[in-house]
């Protein structure tokens, strides 16, 4: 009963969750969602936000994404392209997507889930996280030490934090000790 794939406090026991009822994506925030494969946190909050931007560099997600947002296409964006530290080819930085009005006006709620390429977006993103009135929803269990590195990262650049409930088993890279890892970090720097 209290797990799910929804959100809208479903999941608020796993570890896996990107929201809780404590930390979740407000009425008015404008969402990034990085790493959204098929979209559906973003499609889950769809009614609560002022805009969305998805991003996801598998080309195979383009055009499910388009069907299933095409309803809300006056409040989305759906960019094929990676994040990254610079904007170049298939590669781009936050801050070259957001405008600078939305930028300084808005609350965003990033959710990001990159297969181990969080912390590169951070560092490489590091102008957008620090100018922008951010709650973060980041995955930490891909590689054995991303919750210690990923939460110092965020805390010096102002951040406070806390995990979701529990811890995730996972193989990533074979299973090592600490055997269990934390699953998601929430962030916010307002």
């Amino acid at each position: 009963e209290r797990e799910g794939l929804l959100g809208n406090g479903v999941l608020e026991c796993s570890p896996h969750s990107y929201q809780d009822s404590g930390f979740k994506v407000e009425e008015g925030d404008v969402l990034l969602d990085v790493g959204c494969a098929e979209g559906i946190f973003t499609f889950d909050n769809i009614e609560k936000v002022e805009r969305a931007y998805l991003f996801e560099s598998s080309s195979e997600w383009k055009a499910p994404l388009q069907r299933t947002f095409a309803p809300y296409l006056d409040k989305v964006d759906i960019i094929n392209k990676c994040v990254s530290g610079r904007t170049v080819g298939n590669e781009i930085m936050l801050i070259d997507v957001i405008s600078r009005d939305l930028l300084k006006e808005s609350h965003f709620f990033v959710k990001m889930d990159v297969e181990g390429a969080e912390r590169s977006i951070l560092k490489g993103n590091e102008d957008f996280f620090s100018i922008a009135k951010v709650k973060l929803s980041c995955c930490v269990y891909h590689r054995q030490d991303d919750a210690q590195v990923i939460e110092a990262m965020l805390k010096s650049m102002g951040y406070k934090t806390r995990f979701s409930e529990g811890y995730m088993l996972t193989a990533m890279n074979g299973i090592h000790y600490p055997y269990f890892r934390h699953g998601v970090i929430y962030a916010q720097n307002y």
